[in-house]
């Protein structure tokens, strides 16, 4: 009934067309407007962002987590007064490390966000920027969808 044909072509539009409808399912929650849908292939880097607004937070602490996995899975970076993971400085999960960066020159303008490279499709999922007060407050939520790369 149906003729499919597999051509190099085809094959060069299926990874764009899974970018696209995973784009589409990751697309902002209309019931939270502070929800940010990202959708990238894997092996991609990707900026996840957050801002404190036009004030230095050099000195300041905050720190973004993975929602909805394990415990021992859910810290992803954390910055505190030039402090941040590391050798010096354990609690990072294991699946970050040395993937997670953030922009040191843009602490004075208040940019709290981070980048994540390479991208993995385990990278997928929730991400909360928090400003760590009393009480803390979520300044970003970034629900992140990574699209595996077909290999043929």
């Amino acid at each position: 009934m149906f003729n499919l044909q597999t051509t190099s072509t085809t094959m060069e539009l299926l990874p764009l067309v899974c970018l696209y409808i995973l784009a589409w399912s990751a697309r902002t929650d209309q019931t939270d407007p502070r929800v940010t849908g990202i959708a990238v292939m894997e092996d991609d880097d990707v900026v996840l962002p957050c801002s404190f607004g036009a004030m230095d937070i050099t000195n300041m602490v905050f720190d973004w987590k993975k929602q909805n996995v394990a415990y021992n899975k859910r810290e992803v970076f954390l910055y505190e007064s030039g402090a941040m993971y590391g050798p010096k400085r354990g609690g990072q999960a294991e699946h970050f490390k040395g993937r997670v960066f953030h922009f040191p020159n843009q602490l004075t303008s208040g940019n709290a966000s981070i980048q994540i490279k390479p991208t993995k499709v385990d990278d997928s999922g929730t991400y909360i920027c928090i400003k760590a007060a009393t009480p803390p407050t979520t300044l970003s939520r970034v629900q992140l969808t990574v699209a595996g790369v077909l290999t043929s």
